[in-house]
């Protein structure tokens, strides 16, 4: 029997595993590293007071146990469905946090929205936005991620396919420097063909990523030789507004700040970087009453 502390996350990653009973494969469906994947499997074994996975040969097997606990899981997750579709508060009425897990850009593109929506239809709704990167403390809480905010590419990958998502606009990386930088009179071609030119841009900070995310910075950077990294979107402008770099940045926060920075935009990034910027949730979610609420919120906020 598994301890108390098992959470419904933690059952999550127990039926990855036993599903895909390889930690790299598993880590790459459930988008952590294998050294969390493998402390979380610790804790598992732990609680079920059982290995779950040995390895025979050069491959993993599930124990006796973990056979058993396949149609059980599935069921468990199955009547987390059925229990959402019996939550009796309405929406409007609810008592309720939301946790959204997205970088900053993803707040300072949703949070005033959202925010503003929800005091009015439904208050009693409050909101938390949280690092996608804190993917240790993420495995470990007491309450799953209800949202992520993400490129597409990420809703696209493997290691979401158990998720559902739609897009809420589409996006376009642009370069951005500030109003005395001597390249502000310059077109984006011309940008390009200046020579030691220095970029800067968002970047991850020193967590293990997944391949998946590490593909995507990879696009936003095309291989330009990047000077300076910062963890926050939201401090580009100030560093275009400070510094001779060329900033690398989504145009919509380009737009949103520019004017509170001394900073311009040239134009759209040679060549483009476009992608749509999506909501993406579990499966799980799909029948509860509040998050179909928030998902139509975030739809008005951004009609296509």
């Amino acid at each position: 029997m598994a301890g108390r502390k098992t959470n419904l996350n933690q059952l999550r990653i127990l039926t990855v595993l036993l599903k895909e009973p390889n930690l790299s494969r598993a880590s790459e469906i459930l988008g952590v590293s294998q050294p969390t994947l493998s402390s979380a499997l610790k804790q598992l074994r732990e609680e079920f007071d059982d290995m779950l996975l040995v390895r025979v040969g050069n491959r993993m097997e599930l124990t006796t146990k973990a056979r058993t606990l396949c149609e059980p899981l599935d069921e468990i997750f199955d009547a987390v469905d059925k229990l959402w579709q019996m939550e009796s508060a309405t929406p409007e009425t609810a008592s309720r946090g939301i946790v959204i897990g997205t970088t900053d850009y993803g707040a300072a593109m949703t949070a005033s929205g959202l925010r503003n929506e929800l005091n009015r239809s439904a208050p009693g709704i409050s909101v938390q936005y949280v690092d996608v990167a804190e993917t240790k403390e993420l495995i470990n809480r007491e309450n799953e991620l209800d949202f992520y905010l993400v490129p597409d590419s990420i809703c696209h990958s493997p290691v979401f396919q158990d998720f559902k998502y739609f897009p809420l606009f589409e996006e376009e990386m642009v370069y951005l420097v500030g109003n005395s930088n001597p390249l502000a009179e310059l077109s984006a071609e011309e940008i390009e063909e200046q020579p030691d030119i220095s970029f800067a841009t968002f970047s991850v900070g020193l967590e293990r990523y997944s391949s998946v995310t590490r593909k995507v910075i990879s696009e936003f950077e095309q291989g330009r030789k990047i000077d300076l990294r910062v963890q926050q979107w939201s401090l580009l402008p100030l560093i275009a507004e400070e510094t001779d770099s060329v900033v690398l940045l989504p145009r919509r926060l380009a737009k949103k700040l520019q004017d509170k920075f001394a900073c311009k935009i040239i134009g759209s990034m040679n060549p483009g970087v476009a992608f749509a910027y999506c909501i993406m949730w579990d499966r799980v979610y799909q029948s509860d009453n509040v998050h179909e609420f928030v998902r139509n919120i975030f739809k008005k906020m951004y009609p296509r």
